[in-house]
C-alpha cells in the first residue's frame, strides 16, 4: 500500500484505498489500527518531522480511542474525513478533535453494518 502525506487530501486518498480493498485485507487493516495506531500511521503516511514527534507524545488514552473508532470505520466503510482548519486563538497552538457519527447493526451469525462518518479535527494557530 502506498503512503500518502498526512493532510487531508493524503487521508482522502488512503481513505479511497483502504476502501478498495477486499474485506478480508481491510479488515487485517482495521486490525493493525487496533493494536498499534502510532504505527499504523507511520507505515501509512509520511509524517513531517513535527507531526511524527506529536505522535509520539499524544496520550495513549485518546489515541486509543480513536484507534477504536477508526478502525470500526475502515472495516465497515464509514467515511473518514481529516479537517485542518487554522483557528484564531492566541491561547491554543493545536486542538484535535474527533468527531464520531456513525451507526453500527449487528445481527448474529450475519453481520455488521455501518453508516456515518467519522472526521478528525487537527487545528492549529
Amino acid at each position: 500500500m502506498a503512503k500518502y502525506p498526512f493532510t487531508p487530501d493524503g487521508v482522502k486518498a488512503k481513505v479511497t484505498e483502504l476502501f478498495k480493498l477486499p474485506d478480508a485485507e481491510r479488515t487485517l487493516q482495521a486490525e493493525a489500527v487496533w493494536r498499534d495506531l502510532r504505527l499504523w500511521v507511520r507505515n501509512n503516511f509520511t509524517l513531517i518531522p513535527a507531526q511524527d514527534k506529536y505522535m509520539a507524545e499524544m496520550d495513549d488514552g485518546f489515541l486509543s480511542y480513536i484507534a477504536s473508532n477508526l478502525g470500526i470505520a475502515i472495516q465497515n466503510k464509514i467515511e473518514i474525513k481529516m479537517d485542518n482548519t487554522p483557528i484564531k486563538d492566541p491561547w491554543i497552538a493545536k486542538w484535535i478533535t474527533v468527531v464520531v457519527n456513525f451507526d453500527l447493526r449487528y445481527q448474529p451469525k450475519a453481520f455488521i453494518s455501518g453508516h456515518g462518518q467519522m472526521v478528525i479535527m487537527i487545528n492549529y494557530a
